[in-house]
């Protein structure tokens, strides 16, 4: 089936429910890539019309597949366990001064981790490994992992992962946290209960009733518009506890952006 080219006014209409829906911005130069991904759904579904389609899924409530499989493509699902590893490695170095920053940690005995873009779960996953390790017994991990995806969520929910991480996790981690499986390794029950993974879209009011003392947002913003980054600074900065950190992508900064973050290294902000 040969599609036609999409026009302009076709084109932002896409453009507009996505950022509507999802915060994500596809800017122009990046509309052949937006083509590409529509393109395969329609001929998926037999259909030849822009327009037809694109009244499918605007009536589509967020959880109909049509629309969760076109999100599961139109979003991005880069990830490896302890990507961008000065991170892990910074709570693990200061684990005193996050625990003098934020007494609530010992006085509950329990850190409250959020992995706000969790895709596949290695970002989930490793942020509770680091945990673990580095509060010992003071602090039990209760980690909240959410992705727009539900596709990527569900991947992450089993925990199994090709045996090309042997690449990104020392021997001794992989040992202690992780069973082989045939091709695969699978995370280990001792880790996978401090998780909970759900589907979750960051362009929403944030429905949390209690606060984290750490924050995941890595590599995110550069999706969203300015107007979409300023509010997404907003609710990260409320889903914070006092002296909580938060984590962001090392592409990413927040010079130039209204908050009341606390400074404390490259990508690293506290509140």
């Amino acid at each position: 089936m040969q599609l036609k080219p999409m026009t302009d006014s076709q084109f932002l209409k896409y453009q507009d429910l996505i950022y509507r829906r999802l915060g994500i911005l596809y800017k122009e130069e990046k509309r052949d890539m937006l083509l590409g991904k529509v393109s395969k759904h329609m001929r998926a579904m037999e259909i030849e019309g822009y327009d037809q389609f694109f009244q499918i899924i605007r009536g589509s409530k967020e959880d109909d597949q049509v629309w969760t499989d076109l999100v599961d493509d139109i979003t991005i699902h880069t990830t490896n366990y302890f990507r961008e590893r000065n991170h892990f490695d910074y709570i693990s170095r200061n684990v005193e001064t996050i625990l003098k920053s934020n007494p609530r940690i010992l006085q509950r005995a329990e850190v409250r981790g959020w992995s706000s873009a969790c895709s596949t779960g290695e970002e989930a996953y490793t942020m509770a490994m680091v945990l673990k390790d580095s509060m010992g017994d003071r602090a039990t991990p209760k980690v909240l992992a959410t992705d727009v995806s539900k596709g990527s969520v569900a991947k992450a929910m089993k925990g199994e992962y090709r045996k090309d991480i042997r690449k990104d996790v020392d021997p001794l981690i992989l040992q202690r946290y992780f069973t082989k499986a045939g091709e695969h390794y699978r995370v280990n029950q001792e880790i996978r209960r401090f998780i909970t993974f759900r589907s979750f879209n960051l362009a929403e009011q944030f429905p949390f009733r209690d606060s984290f003392d750490i924050i995941f947002c890595r590599n995110v913003m550069i999706y969203f518009s300015p107007e979409m980054q300023q509010s997404l600074l907003n609710k990260l900065y409320r889903a914070l506890t006092p002296g909580g950190l938060l984590f962001i992508g090392h592409s990413e900064s927040l010079i130039g952006k209204v908050h009341r973050f606390q400074y404390i290294q490259p990508t690293v902000y506290m509140r």
